[in-house]
């Protein structure tokens, strides 16, 4: 079946790639967004146990039959008269044109069933559109009653839609028909074997969107190849929907279409593409994930990157000149470059919009919202905007952002409440900052050694203890609020007779990440009395 994006001309550049693995084995991958399964069907073929997923119920036929029947299982033993497969095939290809039904397809997809219509559909001559409904009638109808198993419902099925998209009035997709009936569509439809039927039991194959079976499924590789473009499958094999369900949709327009809301994919969206992405790194519970993408694409090679650096790391970044899909030999083909991506997830990582969920409720509005020292507070102590725990989120990664290296952008939030359970240990009142910072960082000082990331030198040989040092709160936690004297800077945390050292080793801390809270952190300007 000749069909857009196929992957048949790259299989061994994306085997090279898998076989390129070495920390972990690889043994189960998912072949998500499959189409006729190519892909898939090749790396069973190599010894890898698959699984497949696509929301169009035409491509799970065509997986199930690829990766999943095998020959011991098309028996047909149910099936009365029948003592082999190729036995089946010829019953069909035998049937008279006298007991041909006018289905669906005729009715709807022909020249003479829609002759009613302004412009007749004429995606199949009136004999093939004939041959298709009664075809799919009597599969229905054996499996039914039973007469046939599930395999070999599919296998036949498969074999249905194979044949179809050779007489097909087409251009290469069912977006259109051609108006006249072409050399290939006027010739009647032989039902032919189009699978090799070496498929292993083990394999599975998912009729659903490809974003929920990751979030579910975990595999020791996912291979995506996504849309690239605006071209919706949905609509291009729309048709190949409708003989696959048989379930008479209601369609509309010149060309016949069913609904196919619920199959949008919204990496053919350019407003939802980038999300897409960071959705399936986000949610993907694999550590690799191999990507087929493109050069002529909604996606930019700048944006991928920054999508993969977010969750992980680049391992492989291949471009390979490939032959672009056209629908009519006419078009000129220039080509596009065919990108093979394979990065790494690291699945303990979490992205500064987890972390920020992860913030409890214990940190206070004053330390949240730093709108708070130009608006002031109302009397209990409160942010003044009324929405304020609403936006902690947005005012959080602001801070973030703008007021933190890169090295705290990857920490602060992930090690919060770690940190707190030790630094709430070590906590003494008193109202001279200078003295308290002075003494918090000879005591950091005295027992560690704590390198500044992009110089050897001692960051404490630095600090200024002077009074502009002092107007910066470093952190402040809320049940330390003095509410009497409503001065939220009046306690500091300071590291007396506690082992730190032992502490942070225990809970895998580094001491940057002190570092990071008592000498980088200024959350808030703090005002002079």
């Amino acid at each position: 079946m000749r069909y857009i994006g196929s992957k048949k001309k790259l299989l061994e550049h994306i085997l090279k790639i898998i076989t390129s693995i070495q920390d972990i084995e690889i043994k189960t991958i998912l072949d998500g967004f499959s189409g006729t399964a190519t892909v898939a069907d090749f790396l069973n073929t190599t010894g890898y146990q698959v699984s497949t997923c696509d929301i169009q119920y035409y491509s799970y036929i065509l997986q199930y039959c690829k990766v999943k029947v095998n020959n011991k299982n098309l028996t047909f033993k149910n099936l009365e008269g029948y003592n082999s497969k190729e036995e089946v095939l010829e019953y069909f290809n035998n049937l008279n044109e006298e007991d041909l039904i006018e289905g669906f397809i005729y009715n709807n997809y022909c020249p003479t069933g829609s002759n009613d219509l302004d412009f007749p559909r004429l995606y199949f001559s009136d004999l093939n559109g004939k041959l298709i409904d009664t075809i799919r009638t009597k599969i229905g109808e054996w499996y039914q009653n039973k007469q046939i198993n599930e395999t070999e419902y599919m296998w036949l099925q498969g074999n249905l839609l194979e044949s179809v998209s050779l007489v097909s009035n087409i251009a290469g997709v069912y977006g259109a028909y051609l108006k006249k009936l072409q050399k290939n569509a006027l010739k009647r439809m032989v039902l032919i074997n189009k699978f090799e039927c070496n498929g292993n039991e083990n394999n599975k194959c998912y009729n659903m969107d490809t974003l929920e079976c990751i979030k579910n499924i975990k595999h020791d590789l996912c291979y995506f190849d996504p849309p690239y473009n605006t071209r919706q499958y949905c609509d291009n094999y729309h048709i190949l929907e409708t003989i696959a369900k048989y379930d008479n949709p209601k369609i509309k327009g010149k060309t016949g279409k069913r609904d196919t809301t619920t199959q949008k994919s919204k990496f053919s969206q350019k407003r939802n593409v980038k999300k897409e992405w960071d959705n399936y790194f986000k949610y993907c519970k694999s550590s690799y994930l191999l990507w087929s993408y493109s050069s002529d694409s909604l996606l930019s090679k700048k944006e991928i990157l920054e999508i993969v650096n977010k969750y992980g790391e680049l391992i492989t970044f291949e471009e390979i000149q490939h032959k672009k899909f056209v629908s009519n030999n006419k078009t000129k083909n220039n080509g596009v470059i065919e990108y093979l991506i394979l990065a790494k997830k690291d699945l303990n990582k979490k992205t500064i919009d987890e972390e920020i969920l992860e913030i409890d409720e214990e940190i206070t509005n004053d330390i949240l919202c730093n709108h708070i020292f130009k608006k002031g507070k109302n009397k209990d102590n409160q942010c003044n905007k009324k929405n304020c725990k609403r936006h902690k989120k947005k005012i959080i990664k602001k801070i973030i952002k703008k007021k933190t290296t890169k090295v705290i952008k990857k920490k602060i939030i992930k090690k919060k409440k770690v940190i707190k359970k030790i630094v709430k240990k070590v906590v003494n009142k008193s109202s001279n900052y200078e003295d308290i910072f002075k003494s918090v960082f000879a005591n950091i000082k005295e027992n560690y050694t704590i390198k500044n990331i992009n110089s050897e030198d001692n960051i404490l040989d630095k600090i200024n203890y002077n009074n502009e040092t002092m107007k910066y709160i470093i952190y402040e936690w809320d049940n330390l609020y003095d509410q009497n004297n409503h001065n939220i800077f009046n306690y500091v945390l300071i590291p007396n007779d506690l082992d730190i050292k032992e502490d942070l080793k225990k809970l895998n801390l580094s001491y940057e990440n002190i570092l990071d809270f008592y000498c980088k952190i200024k959350f808030s300007q703090m005002n002079k009395k």
